[in-house]
């Protein structure tokens, strides 16, 4: 049997199609730190079932956030780069990253690789601006937009 891959899944397009399940609750993500909104692989991961070990947070103030998000689950946050107001915290086989929202929530969410991780999860709801879910139901796997993989050089790695 050959390896699984991330994407494996878009192999069976052809197989019979479940429904995806309803939008997840924020506490399906662990605690939420103070005016999170939990975006990208985790949301998708949750609506196809998989479990999720990585969770990303845009926060207000990531510093904070992590240390609040640190007392609640153990473990120590660290600076992955404070100029750019991104912390991390690794805490029960769980990567939380929590992440300076310094767009609105749309264009963050437009800059992301593929529409099918360009999906959050707020206090008022789901949020997906590019109807990552309907390209998850349909296999699809869309740019974000014409220059989301070249923005970053490490996604192609």
């Amino acid at each position: 049997m050959p390896p699984r891959t991330p994407f494996a899944w878009f192999r069976r397009a052809g197989r019979r199609r479940a429904p995806l399940p309803d939008w997840p609750s924020l506490a399906a993500f662990g605690p939420r730190p103070e005016g999170g909104v939990v975006v990208g692989g985790a949301v998708r991961d949750a609506l196809l079932g998989r479990p999720f070990q990585d969770v990303d947070w845009l926060v207000d103030d990531p510093e904070r956030a992590a240390h609040d998000v640190a007392a609640r689950l153990g473990g120590r946050p660290f600076a992955l780069d404070a100029e750019r107001g991104h912390w991390r915290l690794v805490a029960d086989g769980r990567v939380v990253d929590l992440i300076r929202l310094d767009r609105s929530l749309d264009e963050d969410l437009a800059r992301r690789d593929f529409t099918i991780d360009a999906m959050a999860l707020t206090s008022e709801g789901p949020v997906d601006p590019l109807d990552g879910r309907a390209d998850l139901t349909k296999r699809r796997l869309v740019r974000a937009g014409p220059t989301s993989l070249g923005d970053d050089v490490l996604r192609g790695l």
